[in-house]
């Protein structure tokens, strides 16, 4: 066995290869268990969370599984990037957590060769899609294993020093010196990890940096003009439709090939807009045989609509 857990009126019992169910049972018995599932279980004990969904989890066979809060055997959710956790994953070291607030279910893993999990992929359980996480810097980090639990917050205390700036003396406290203490409150319900080396992290989405270090955002478009391959194009310009503040900062910057080198100066650009659509412009001249524009940014919570890019046919 691997992992107990309960799942609406039942409790599951999960074993590396089989996974059965347990229900009420009448006097003497408690309970009374069958087999749920013969053909899938989990050696992997710490991929095992319960979600509004289903209970997901990660297969000996390297594919995530939903075992539906309906009933059912479980059901294989990952087909589209099976490869890439056959081929990179160690399932030993990985661990996952349920995010209520982003709905999402997040397995953190460790690429092979690298000692503690960053990278992660997050499950939104709102229609199943996936996208990747990195986290920088964690493996000098060393997240072994993370939970979810309220956060805690204090309501401010006072100090002595305080006081007396107050023009209070000793004597003209009113109760006691422990009513001036901090007040701990719980605040909002986020994901935690722990590491080895002995602190405790917490997940702020609306953070730019990985305990300092910057988190860099990039997309890439495709290579632009694959239905003339024949012809050489020169790209000249891009429309972003967007929204942001004036926090946010964003990079432009055309490339010859898909992937290739850079082949234009990077043009930064301050988002300044805070409450409505606007549009952002990027004048290129540079030639590909199919070019390629990439947006980078570290900085601002923005929102990018869509992009236009204007280019001429045959060179120059």
């Amino acid at each position: 066995g691997t992992k107990i857990l309960s799942q609406e009126q039942r409790i599951l019992l999960f074993f590396e290869d089989e996974i059965w169910q347990g229900v009420r049972a009448p006097f003497p018995n408690i309970f009374r268990f069958t087999p749920l599932d013969r053909s899938v279980g989990s050696p992997y004990s710490k991929t095992i969370v319960d979600t509004p969904v289903g209970t997901i989890f990660l297969g000996r066979d390297y594919m995530f599984y939903l075992l539906p809060t309906d009933g059912g055997k479980a059901q294989a959710i990952s087909r589209g990037i099976h490869r890439q956790l056959r081929n990179y994953v160690v399932p030993e070291r990985a661990w996952s957590v349920y995010d209520e607030f982003q709905n999402s279910y997040q397995f953190y893993y460790m690429p092979v060769g690298v000692p503690n999990p960053i990278l992660a992929f997050y499950l939104n359980l709102a229609d199943f899609s996936y996208a990747e996480q990195t986290i920088e810097g964690n493996s000098a980090r060393q997240l072994t294993f993370g939970f979810y639990a309220y956060q805690q917050t204090s309501t401010a205390g006072l100090t002595w020093d305080e006081a007396s700036a107050l023009g209070y003396i000793w004597d003209s406290i009113a109760g006691t010196w422990d009513a001036y203490a901090q007040i701990p409150t719980l605040g909002k319900r986020t994901v935690f990890a722990g590491s080895s080396t002995g602190t405790m992290y917490y997940f702020n989405s609306r953070t730019t940096r990985d305990d300092g270090d910057a988190i860099l955002c990039w997309w890439m478009s495709h290579g632009l003009g694959g239905d003339t391959p024949d012809r050489e194009k020169t790209l000249q310009q891009v429309r972003m439709d967007y929204t942001g503040d004036g926090s946010s900062r964003v990079t432009m910057q055309m490339k010859t090939e898909t992937g290739g080198n850079v082949n234009e100066s990077a043009v930064t650009l301050e988002l300044t807009m805070p409450s409505r659509q606007t549009t952002a412009v990027y004048d290129f001249y540079s030639s590909a045989r199919y070019p390629v524009f990439e947006i980078q940014s570290e900085a601002g919570p923005y929102r990018i609509f869509r992009f236009w890019a204007q280019y001429q046919e045959g060179g120059r």
